[in-house]
């Protein structure tokens, strides 16, 4: 990964966030290094497989790619570790997450997406949580945006949201195990 590259389509990412809606200004801004780093290994995924966006589930793999991160803490937790996420996911490979923009192309992230990243910025806010939108946020928000390839994996996997939540909380120290 060219992390100056990856780093520059980041910001562009970024602004194009916080043009679309004020709570959307507050997610690009309120993005941990972690979660950085997890959008940028998406985009490199999505790039891999010739996609002109970032969509949920390369968002969700992003997350195992950027190594030992509080989002990784909670799909562990739970029992989800990177390849059987990986084959949940194949089962929805053939799911195209809606395009954003005219014809698709000018947006970095798909819609579903977009949803995600504020469902997962809500969370954070409601918890309280202020050290910046972490991976495990992240997860939280994949989760609740159910349309996307990763929400529909990670239900159809065993656990709830409920008790995702409860990871995360035990993840972001926001409450004792």
């Amino acid at each position: 990964m060219n992390i100056n590259a990856e780093e520059a389509w980041l910001n562009r990412a970024c602004v194009q966030l916080a043009e679309l809606a004020p709570q959307l200004a507050l997610v690009s801004a309120s993005l941990d290094q972690a979660t950085r780093r997890v959008l940028m290994y998406a985009h490199v995924r999505a790039s891999d497989q010739a996609e002109q966006q970032v969509g949920t589930k390369h968002v969700l793999l992003g997350i195992y790619d950027e190594g030992e991160n509080a989002g990784t803490r909670v799909l562990r937790a739970l029992g989800y570790e990177a390849p059987i996420v990986q084959q949940a996911l194949n089962e929805f490979q053939s799911q195209m997450e809606n395009p954003r923009g005219s014809g698709g192309n000018d947006g970095f992230f798909t819609e579903l997406l977009v949803s995600a990243l504020a469902r997962a910025w809500e969370q954070m806010a409601f918890e309280g949580y202020a050290n910046g939108l972490s991976p495990a946020f992240l997860v939280l928000g994949l989760w609740r945006e159910g349309d996307g390839a990763a929400g529909r994996a990670l239900a159809q996997l065993g656990q709830s949201y409920a008790e995702a939540q409860a990871q995360v909380r035990i993840v972001s120290g926001l409450t004792s195990k």
